[in-house]
């Protein structure tokens, strides 16, 4: 499902820490995870102002996982 509410060109890609974590929270937070990398998730995770239950979600399955 893609929800966004900001118009963004099909060619964008985040460059910086600060658009990292805002594309990964909308993605997330839409669940809209599909093509997402698992290292980029694990990466900042902890920085990520997502639920709480999905973030815990996601910290079981890469602690079980060992991604």
């Amino acid at each position: 499902m893609k929800n966004w509410d900001y118009k963004l060109p099909k060619n964008w890609k985040p460059k910086t820490n600060r658009e990292w974590r805002w594309y990964l929270e909308r993605r997330i937070q839409y669940g809209d995870v599909k093509g997402l990398s698992a290292a980029r998730i694990q990466e900042y995770l902890p920085q990520l102002r997502i639920d709480p239950t999905v973030k815990s979600l996601f910290k079981h399955y890469f602690q079980t996982h060992g991604t």
